[in-house]
This record gives structure tokens, C-alpha cells and sequence, in this order.
């Protein structure tokens, strides 16, 4: 256990491009300063990282079913781990927080009835059903409604991410989409576009 907070040093962008400019323009915008807290969870899971890229790996994606992107629980071999699935990760991560919030549990009062049947489909292979539900139908409590716009909105950012992700992988060369250049563009392109979409919906507080 860690009993005092670590100090590292503020968080800049050396030489930053165009899209990294607009990231930092953006944070500044909703408040996020360059200092930060952070915690670290799962620590008696931990491994000995010193000899972990010297042993031998499958080729499976492993991950949380719930959480995974759709490219990754396809399994296929040539799937490569990118930036995009993370970001789709990162949603669904969200997505599950805002249905299962304790405070709508199936048990409490005034809960819709239709609550527990979205969080079975949401924790089973019918997960795209779930996504179209959360996003379309505003029978779910008063919460999960308010959340559907920014919901809405996000998901349709990544889909258009993921569009241009996969136009490009097509149309270049598969030994270049792969280079670190591309990775670091779209890490920075999804990261602005869930900037974006946040700022649309929270009050701005400029520093």
C-alpha cells in the first residue's frame, strides 16, 4: 500500500502537432490541468514484467468479453491490438457503469421493469442489441435517458474513427498501417474526438 500520493512531473507535449494542440486547446477548456491523482488497483495480481516479453505468447486477445471491442472478440488472427479498440473498450466500459449504476437496481423502487432484461443482454453475447437499445429507447430511468445523448454521440464519433481506421488500413500499405506513426495518430484522434464529445456537455471552466 502506498500511504502518501507520488509526484511526477506535470504532464506536457513536447513539440506537439496540429490534432495534440487541439487536445491540449480542448482539456483547457473543460478544466484538466496538467497535475493529476492516480491510484494503483490489483496489485497483489501483478507480475514480474522484467521476463514477460521474453516468454512465449498465443495469439489469442484476452480481455474482459464484456469490455472488448467486436474486432477483438472475433478472434482473428489477423487482428491486430490498435488504438481503436481501446477506444471501443473505453465505451463499453462507460456504457456498463451508466446500466448497472447501483442506485437503478432492479430491487429499488420505481426501477423500469425493462432495466434488468437490458443488463442480461448487455452482459451476454447480445450486446450490440443492448447498445441500440440504450442509445434509442428512453424507458430506462431517468439517469441512463440523460446519458443517451452524450451516449449517442460518442458512439457515433467512434464509428466514424473506425471508418477512416479501417479505409486506411485498406488502401495503404499492410506493412506501414501498423507503424508506430499510425497507432500514436489514431490514439491522438480518438482521444480529441472523445474531447469534443464531452465538451458538448459539460460546462466549460477555461484556466
Amino acid at each position: 500500500m502506498v500511504d502518501n500520493p507520488i509526484e511526477c512531473a506535470p504532464f506536457t507535449i513536447e513539440d506537439p502537432n496540429e490534432i495534440q494542440t487541439e487536445i491540449l486547446e480542448v482539456c483547457r477548456e473543460l478544466g484538466l490541468l496538467e497535475k493529476c491523482c492516480g491510484f494503483v488497483v490489483d496489485g497483489d495480481m501483478a507480475i514480474d514484467w522484467r521476463p514477460h516479453y521474453d516468454e512465449k505468447h498465443d495469439v489469442s486477445n484476452s480481455g474482459t468479453p464484456e469490455f472488448m471491442s467486436n474486432a477483438l472478440l472475433e478472434q482473428d488472427n489477423g487482428i491486430i491490438h490498435s488504438p481503436m479498440d481501446d477506444y471501443w473498450s473505453f465505451y463499453f466500459t462507460a456504457q456498463w457503469a451508466c446500466v448497472f449504476r447501483k442506485s437503478l437496481s432492479g430491487k429499488a423502487k420505481r426501477d423500469p421493469r425493462k432495466l434488468e432484461n437490458l443488463r442480461s443482454l448487455l452482459a451476454s453475447l447480445l450486446r450490440g442489441i443492448a447498445t441500440k437499445k440504450i442509445l434509442d429507447e428512453p424507458s430506462y430511468g431517468s439517469f441512463l435517458t440523460s446519458l443517451q445523448p452524450f451516449l449517442s454521440d460518442w458512439n457515433q464519433a467512434l464509428k466514424v474513427l473506425l471508418r477512416d481506421w479501417q479505409k486506411e488500413r485498406l488502401e495503404a500499405n499492410p506493412e506501414e498501417i501498423f507503424q508506430a506513426d499510425a497507432f500514436r495518430r489514431y490514439a491522438d484522434r480518438g482521444l480529441l474526438s472523445f474531447l469534443k464529445v464531452a465538451r458538448q456537455y459539460y460546462p466549460t471552466k477555461a484556466v
